[in-house]
């Protein structure tokens, strides 16, 4: 982290690029699997890896652990079926993995289950 002074006050900076997780479905050049009833399979183990941890009262995961969670339960699914190549259909088991980048500086969880969406206790938002 820099410091910049501006007329004898310091001003801390940080680089533009930090603070972000960047989730892609799969590795790049990769393809990625949607199921046309029950969506994306990425989206689908997102969804449950976020639910479990709402259920269980947000636990005292960060967002990577959660999303590392998500990449483990993509790579285990799995299907059987055609791909057109060569002119010729074959047949093959698809897999998928998914990846993220994080440039995040701290770690980030989610609030806690009691905490979504609810006032404060006195009511004053702030």
């Amino acid at each position: 982290m820099s410091m910049i002074a501006t007329e004898g006050v310091a001003l801390q900076t940080i680089p533009a690029s930090a603070d972000f997780v960047i989730c892609n479905a799969s590795s790049d050049g990769f393809m990625s699997f949607r199921h046309e009833e029950n969506g994306s399979w990425f989206i689908q183990c997102l969804v449950e890896v976020l639910k479990e941890y709402h259920e269980n009262n947000g636990d005292s995961e960060d967002i990577t652990s959660l999303l590392s969670m998500v990449s483990d339960k993509t790579a285990e699914k799995k299907d059987y079926g055609l791909i057109f190549r060569d002119n010729q259909l074959h047949k093959r088991w698809y897999k998928q993995m998914p990846s993220f980048s994080s440039s995040l500086r701290s770690p980030f969880k989610l609030p806690r289950n009691n905490a979504v969406g609810r006032a404060p206790p006195d009511g004053d938002m702030q």
